[in-house]
């Protein structure tokens, strides 16, 4: 049963290889074939991602208490080996 499944992985890591050695030639391909100005794109600057600094406040405020979400419940389940194991 051990071989088996051991088979049965080395032949699902041998097609996830190939699948990936396939998508970086085809972006290969693509790349090489050279950008395509298209009309209808947009004409990105710097300006254009510029925020306000109350926005600014409120997405690192954001991001914090998520952070501290994660280090609440996350770590402590991970410190007290109740982790699910993926």
């Amino acid at each position: 049963m051990l071989i088996a499944t051991a088979r049965t992985a080395c032949a699902f890591a041998r097609l996830f290889f190939c699948g990936f050695c396939e998508t970086i030639l085809l972006m290969v391909i693509v790349s090489l074939l050279g950008a395509v100005e298209s009309k209808k794109a947009f004409d990105l600057t710097k300006i254009s991602f510029k925020v306000e600094p109350s926005t600014l406040a409120l997405i690192v405020l954001t991001v914090l208490l998520l952070a501290g979400l994660y280090v609440k419940f996350w770590k402590q389940s991970y410190f007290l080996g109740t982790a699910c194991c993926w």
